[in-house]
This record gives C-alpha cells, sequence and structure tokens, in this order.
C-alpha cells in the first residue's frame, strides 16, 4: 500500500464520529411516535416506512422526510406527529464536537385486527 494511500486510512480512522441517539433510546422513541399516531382505519397491512431526520448540533430535529413510504394517509400522520414531538436526540459528534447529522429511520406499521 503507498503511503499517500495509507495517510487516507489514517485521516479516516482518526475521525472519532458518534451518530446521533434518540434520548432514552430507540424503542422510547419509537414508543413515544407509536403513542401520536393513529393509524386510519383503511390502512389494514404490515408495512415500513423510511424517513431521513437531520438532527441539529442540540439535538433537535429541523427536518424530516419521507423517502419510501407506506401508504398516503399513514404517511402523512407518521410525519404530523414526528412535527408535533418534541423529541430530542444526543447530537452526532466529530472529535468531540457536536455535528448536525442526517438518519434514516424505519417505521413499522402491523395492523392488528381487533
Amino acid at each position: 500500500m503507498d503511503e499517500e494511500k495509507l495517510l487516507g486510512e489514517v485521516k479516516w480512522l482518526s475521525k472519532a464520529v458518534v451518530r446521533a441517539k434518540p434520548i432514552g433510546g430507540m424503542m422510547a422513541f419509537y414508543s413515544t411516535v407509536n403513542d401520536e399516531m393513529v393509524l386510519p382505519a383503511s390502512f389494514k397491512d404490515h408495512a415500513r416506512s423510511f424517513v431521513q431526520v437531520t438532527v441539529d448540533s442540540l439535538g433537535r430535529i429541523i427536518k424530516f422526510k419521507t423517502i419510501k413510504g407506506v401508504h398516503g394517509k399513514v404517511d402523512g400522520r407518521l410525519e404530523s406527529a414526528l412535527s408535533k414531538l418534541n423529541l430530542r436526540f444526543k447530537p452526532a459528534q466529530n472529535n468531540g464536537v457536536s455535528v448536525e447529522s442526517d438518519l434514516i429511520i424505519p417505521f413499522y406499521f402491523n395492523y392488528k385486527s381487533s
């Protein structure tokens, strides 16, 4: 391996990047979103949606968008829940400094008959 390539790898390895995480963990995050959401009566399926979330350096969600949706009404209710809730994250860090970051979060929807 040539020296330039090795130095490139060393720089990459030396950057300690810690990803953003919901305060309280993912299960608490999902539980809070689920408590806020009511699936439309017409939704009788098992599916998953993917939402891209941008977390700022203070741990706040500053924007989000559905990148792979399930159903217009379901996706709309998910986005509505995310905008209503003041969900906080432990921000991502790069070399010990909090930084803005993007996450792609899957949301699972499971129809349960009564």
